[in-house]
């Protein structure tokens, strides 16, 4: 099963520059869908780390793409 995210553009670059590298450098080819399942994968095994890392995230209210009207209106 798959599903399709968006992730910001400079994200997006990194990875694409780390499967690149992992081609070039260390010989190891993979799809960027593989390696963003590691990299998940790891995280959910290193879950006390990433939830200290969300919990140093400012709040949704405070990105300008949600914005106060959208926590009026969906709540």
């Amino acid at each position: 099963m798959s599903a399709t995210i968006k992730i910001e553009r400079g994200k997006k670059e990194k990875l694409d520059r780390f499967v690149a590298y992992l081609l070039i450098r260390e010989g190891i080819k993979v799809t960027l869908q593989e390696a963003l399942s590691l990299i998940i994968g790891y995280a959910l095994e290193n879950e006390d780390e990433i939830i200290r890392r969300l919990k140093a995230l400012p709040p949704l209210e405070e990105y300008p793409a949600w914005g106060k009207r959208f926590f009026k209106t969906h709540r």
